[in-house]
């Protein structure tokens, strides 16, 4: 006999069905579908029932993301479970075109799911390292595919807890920049090995602004650092936080010097030829001229270089004595 798939919406004739699946994921040691933290008559998103064969197989929510207390801005998907002996259905694949549907026909700008950092095969599937079979899900595969590391962020379910996930997000509004400011931690990385004690220690020494600054799209290059204030040449813009230590040649920390670099958080200070502020100080930014509101923040990359001078990419600042690439340390990410 064929396998029939049929994805539809929570219903509440369905309650039945739910709580003998709940019972079954308790077995298969599964604890994120508790009556606490899953019902789906009180819940306010989307729940999706994957039926194999008219066999529930798989559950999956869309909801507003309370967690980083933006709910008119960001959905979240989460209490993703496959039953085991349906495990290799694509289920997710199966139910992503009508999640996104229901978060951009909602007015969300955002869409984004989670995952334990330590949880490696699973993120080097969402990371898009390893092909998946997709028979048949060819267009389902390519929606799954625009759901992007953010390499900037780290998400727990609270400030008490050290449990880390990587953030998986498919923008809704291309235009849209989503900066969360609860349950998130903002830290540079690649995706792989996450030192926890490290990012919690450089999170309890956040970098200071000392004049207000926002986010934007930038001209030069993804999310910048934007002036609201006018500075003047020579205040200190920004001491910096986190730590000093040894040069690890990581990916997402700031060259200090031939063996020292700054483990601090992301800036958002993207390069130019034509720079504002300089690492003048220990962990100091500081204005090398006036600097209007509205106008980006920028630091030449090339004076945080190392000896040997690496071609980073091309530069897109479009000053007047743009060299048109970008020189210093291969590694640096602001």
């Amino acid at each position: 006999m064929d396998t029939v798939y049929t994805v539809r919406e929570y219903e509440k004739r369905d309650r039945e069905l739910i709580e003998d699946f709940r019972k079954q994921t308790f077995i298969e040691g599964n604890d994120s579908l508790t009556v606490e933290k899953f019902d789906p008559e009180k819940l306010e998103g989307l729940t999706l029932l994957l039926f194999c064969n008219d066999k529930l197989a798989s559950i999956s929510v869309c909801e507003a993301s309370h967690y980083t207390n933006d709910m008119t801005i960001a959905a979240r998907i989460c209490r993703f479970h496959v039953l085991r002996e349906f495990r290799h259905c694509n289920a997710g694949f199966r139910m992503i075109r009508q999640q996104v549907e229901w978060a951009r026909q909602t007015g969300f700008k955002s869409l984004y799911w989670t995952n334990d950092i330590n949880k490696k095969i699973l993120n080097v599937l969402y990371q898009h390292e390893r092909k998946i079979g997709r028979s048949g899900l060819e267009e389902e595969y390519e929606i799954y595919k625009s759901f992007k590391l953010r390499n900037d962020l780290l998400f727990r379910v609270s400030k008490k807890s050290d449990f880390l996930q990587y953030v998986y997000e498919k923008k809704l509004d291309e235009n849209f920049l989503w900066l969360p400011k609860e349950n998130m931690i903002y830290y540079a990385h690649d995706g792989k090995d996450i030192n926890v004690e490290e990012v919690l220690s450089i999170e309890k020494q956040p970098n200071v602004w000392h004049f207000k600054t926002s986010f934007k799209k930038s001209s030069i290059h993804g999310i910048g650092r934007f002036c609201e204030e006018e500075i003047k040449n020579g205040e200190v813009v920004c001491t910096l936080g986190g730590v000093l230590a040894e040069k690890s040649f990581k990916s997402g920390f700031m060259p200090m010097g031939e063996n020292t670099e700054l483990r601090c958080q992301p800036t958002f200070v993207n390069h130019s030829c034509a720079p504002n502020v300089e690492l003048k100080e220990e962990k100091k930014f500081v204005a090398i001229k006036d600097i209007m509101p509205e106008e980006e923040i920028c630091i030449d990359y090339s004076n945080l270089k190392e000896k040997d001078k690496l071609v980073l990419s091309r530069c897109y600042c479009k000053s007047e004595n743009c060299r048109n690439e970008i020189f210093g340390n291969k590694n640096f990410i602001s």
